[in-house]
């Protein structure tokens, strides 16, 4: 079971609550949402594929918080938008293989920018059926 719902009243910003199984799932769910804020995803062909490696930090918010901004820092140098996530953590690492297509005029359609992943209000919970995630993205 995975899935995300986008928060209402919020101003300026735009929040998550995302549910999965694993904590794995529940950053591939993120990222999903953040990349189907910005773009819709639907005509998205995969065709670039980025493995993305981040260190396990100090707790499940400060790893997903630096999962989503290395995910955002690469659309933003170079236009990938990814649709696709897969990722494993061991040995203290986040890996994740991201596949997706640089942004193209006329083929994909924009929703939102999205700046920065905030802190504002970070979350992650274990639950009994599994995990849940707030995130609040600056637009």
């Amino acid at each position: 079971m995975k899935k995300y719902e986008l928060l209402e009243g919020i101003t300026a910003d735009v929040g998550i609550k995302a549910t999965a199984d694993t904590f794995p799932e529940l950053l591939e769910m993120c990222a999903q949402a953040m990349f189907e804020i910005m773009y819709k995803t639907d005509n998205v062909d995969m065709i670039e594929e980025k493995t993305v490696e981040i260190d396990v930090r100090n707790n499940n918010e400060e790893t997903l918080h630096a999962f989503l901004g290395e995910l955002l820092f690469i659309f933003q140098t170079e236009y990938i938008i990814f649709k696709d996530f897969k990722v494993q953590i061991q040995n203290g690492k986040v890996t994740c293989v991201a596949k997706g297509e640089k942004a193209k005029e006329g083929k994909h359609e924009y929703n939102i920018e999205i700046k920065a992943v905030t802190y504002h209000e970070l979350k992650v919970e274990k639950t009994d059926r599994g995990y849940t995630a707030t995130v609040i993205f600056d637009i």
